[in-house]
């Protein structure tokens, strides 16, 4: 019958005779993958030409793994037969009951093959039809009647909407097979396209996708080498950044100004840059260069994505060429998938820098909160509790007990200037100036003036900290303190507030500073609140700030609750008050009661 529709006096050449079978194979498995359909490609014969693309479970078990069924074939056959008379993709039904398509592939009418598309059931087969499959083909019963269950059925929406598609890859199989010597070409573009589009998903960096564009792309356009180049965050250069069958010698050119080579510059902007000789040409850079490297005739082509210009890429002849065209617009083509591909690396490895910085960040913060102390020196003489809540992993707050001895604890709390790891930095370096400084029970002034004078002498100027020192002596009921330009700590006594202020500016502004220092008695039932100002200036939707007179109020309003659940009712007003608002500035509470 097939023999009836090809005439073989016009030795008209096989499908294998005109494309390679591997790249065949590869468009089929791409547009079978875009589809998200089977896909099979058989000669005349009927014989398969590709290994069947997605198969489905069911169509494998009845026809075989190679799809060699007799019975498969014949079917294949005579839908062919429909397609080639029809001149277009024909729905069928195999003999199996799975609904499928066939396009001809055809030259001047003559058919060379079929492309066969689909191997779902419309409507679930029937017992009868699967035990008749299993008896015919010596097919287990109950593992084909399982398959069958499984199976995808193939509606009449979906079958609807292959069509189109279907036929136009019959269309480009046509001219490729029509074309010869292009169709080499043709599939050369079609695999660096593929290659190109591939390197979307892959997880190479930036510089190994930029070598594997500018081979493929010589490779694919058939030139002698290539260069890309990519645009300065500030837009003003054009960076080189990897060649192709160039030297290392010229990849060390560096870059020029893009205001300076309106032929790059209007590259970018869509329209392709020709120069016909690239060693004599005054637009040309390099001219000296060029002709070391033995290169001719130029083409630039833009990179673009979203819209926005990325850069250029440069291929080069090594005899004048006039570049067609169709060379051009492959050219475009190329350059503007690699312009999606090479935004996606650099969008991969800026989240590999991400998470690289976050881990060090995560360890960096766990380094940190072994700085705080691991024991809260409550006794039968006071009460005290303090919680952290950084705004990041790294915070910039401190709080520190100091055990002077048996009868006297000194007591930190401080705030470095800036966030992240230089705030982090400079407040370990605080943190241990002060314990060198508190050593032998220096008063708070004399620890202020050793810390300020430090950190004057070895930090920048920009950097400061404000902190508060006080003494809690047990024996003698008092406590010493100066404060630094920090937050003032309030005293409340039968539930009046009073700030504790006496002291200096902040530390590191300026060396040998005069600091003041204070002391009070200390009664039965005195509550000092120690707070930093993420505190006060904790924030809402509205921009209203929680402020010292909520903080006060809620002290006031809890006096006789100890110092844990007094720092629990402030962190979870804080949180109410604050609602979906984020926090903006690390967050300290010391609570210190006289039991």
């Amino acid at each position: 019958m097939l023999h009836g529709i090809i005439k073989r006096e016009y030795q008209i050449p096989r499908l294998t005779d005109l494309i390679d079978i591997s790249t065949l194979q590869q468009i089929q498995d791409w547009a079978a993958r875009t589809a998200g359909i089977s896909i099979l490609i058989r000669d005349t014969d009927g014989y398969p030409v590709t290994r069947a693309s997605m198969s489905s479970e069911l169509c494998n078990l009845i026809s075989g793994d190679e799809h060699t069924n007799p019975e498969c074939r014949e079917s294949n056959i005579k839908a062919a037969v429909l397609a080639a008379r029809a001149g277009s993709p024909q729905k069928y039904t195999c003999y199996a009951g799975l609904t499928q398509f066939a396009a001809p592939i055809q030259i001047e009418g003559h058919l060379l093959g079929t492309i066969v598309l689909g191997d779902r059931p419309a409507e679930p087969i029937s017992e009868d039809k699967l035990k008749e499959l299993s008896d015919k083909f010596g097919i287990n019963y109950e593992k084909l009647l399982e398959t069958a269950k499984n199976a995808e059925t193939w509606s009449d929406e979906t079958m609807n909407s292959t069509i189109n598609f279907l036929y136009s890859i019959a269309n480009t199989l046509i001219g490729l097979c029509y074309q010869g010597y292009s169709l080499r070409k043709k599939v050369n573009e079609l695999t660096v396209l593929l290659e190109i589009s591939q390197l979307l998903i892959s997880k190479l960096d930036l510089q190994e996708i930029l070598d594997q564009i500018a081979q493929g792309i010589v490779k694919a356009v058939g030139v002698k080498a290539s260069t890309i180049r990519l645009l300065s965050e500030d837009s003003v250069e054009l960076i080189l950044k990897s060649i192709y069958n160039l030297s290392e010698e010229y990849l060390n050119k560096g870059s020029f100004k893009l205001k300076d080579h309106p032929i790059c510059y209007a590259a970018m902007s869509g329209e392709a840059g020709i120069i016909d000789d690239v060693c004599a040409d005054p637009r040309f850079p390099y001219n000296k260069a060029a002709k070391k490297e033995g290169l001719c005739s130029m083409l630039c082509v833009g990179m673009k994505s979203k819209d926005r210009a990325i850069g250029t890429i440069h291929l080069y002849t090594d005899k004048p060429h006039n570049f067609t065209d169709d060379e051009i617009d492959l050219a475009q083509s190329i350059a503007n998938q690699a312009a999606v591909v090479i935004e996606n690396a650099k969008l991969y490895e800026e989240s590999i820098e991400k998470q690289r910085i976050e881990r060090e960040l995560i360890v960096a913060g766990e380094i940190q909160a072994e700085l705080l102390p691991d024991d809260i020196p409550d006794s039968k003489d006071i009460d005290i509790k303090a919680k952290i809540v950084p705004c990041g992993h790294l915070s910039g707050d401190l709080y520190d007990f100091i055990k002077l001895d048996d009868q006297c604890l000194g007591l930190v709390i401080a705030d470095v200037s800036g966030k992240g790891s230089p705030g982090a930095i400079l407040m370990a370096t605080t943190h241990a100036n002060i314990h060198a400084a508190a050593d032998n029970k220096a008063s708070p002034k004399e620890v202020i003036a050793k810390v300020n004078n430090y950190l004057c002498k070895y930090t920048r100027s920009t950097e400061y900290v404000t902190l508060f020192y006080g003494i809690v002596d047990m024996k003698n009921s008092t406590f010493t303190y100066a404060n630094a330009g920090h937050n003032p700590p309030i005293i409340f006594r039968e539930n009046m507030g009073v700030f504790l202020e006496q002291g200096s500016i902040p530390l590191g502004i300026m060396a040998d500073i005069v600091c003041e220092e204070e002391q009070i008695k200390l009664l039965q039932g005195d509550a000092i609140l120690f707070y930093t100002d993420g505190v006060t200036e904790a924030m809402n939707s509205d921009k209203d700030i929680f402020g010292i007179k909520n903080l006060m109020r809620i002290v006031q309003q809890n006096i006789d609750t100890d110092s844990q659940g007094m720092i629990e009712k402030i962190s979870n007003e804080i949180k109410e008050f604050a609602g979906d608002t984020p926090q903006s500035d690390d967050l300290t509470l010391v609570m210190l009661k006289i039991k």
